[in-house]
């Protein structure tokens, strides 16, 4: 690859943790009811043991779905790829980039999420979940923007985003 090509890859945050953990404390629960509760444990394993196995399986999926994203810069062409989606953006379309905050409300209070979005004219064209791609990939596509279309323009966030954080190697 030339030096104006390169390729990111999202990444699935902390989901090992409940990957691991999960199948974890079934067992370890398993084994201290069976000694305290043998009649309980026996009825239910089955269902717990399942439930646990389909949502550890459920995670698995989302940590591979997070992890096989990627952009591919090639030239003057940004390409984003996942199990759903194929686009190709072509560095001059793209008009300005933006931080963008999402706050939802539910009964676990409020869920708050960043995004650096790519606009084309008005339209949001690609938008990069901050905390699901390292913060160093976003930089190096910020400064592949910024070099193949001096008109974009950034809002003060992105400047300061990109001002705070090294430049990829």
């Amino acid at each position: 690859m030339t030096s104006n090509s390169f390729v990111i890859r999202g990444k699935s945050g902390h989901l090992i943790v409940p990957i691991l953990a999960i199948p974890t404390l079934v067992i370890l629960a398993f084994g201290y009811y069976r000694e305290h509760l043998p009649e309980f444990c026996l009825e239910n394993a089955e269902k717990v043991m399942g439930v646990a196995g389909l949502f550890t399986l459920l995670l698995i999926l989302a940590a591979m779905f997070l992890k096989n994203r990627r952009v591919e810069v090639q030239g003057d062409r940004l390409r984003y790829r996942s199990w759903w989606s194929d686009r190709t953006i072509q560095s001059h379309t793209v008009t300005a980039v933006s931080f963008e905050t999402e706050t939802t409300e539910d009964d676990d209070g409020s869920h708050t999420e960043h995004y650096l979005s790519l606009w084309r004219e008005k339209e949001p064209v690609l938008r990069f979940n901050t905390r699901l791609w390292a913060s160093s990939d976003l930089i190096q596509v910020l400064n592949w923007l910024k070099k193949n279309n001096p008109a974009i323009r950034l809002d003060l966030a992105v400047e300061r985003y990109l001002a705070r954080t090294p430049p990829a190697p």
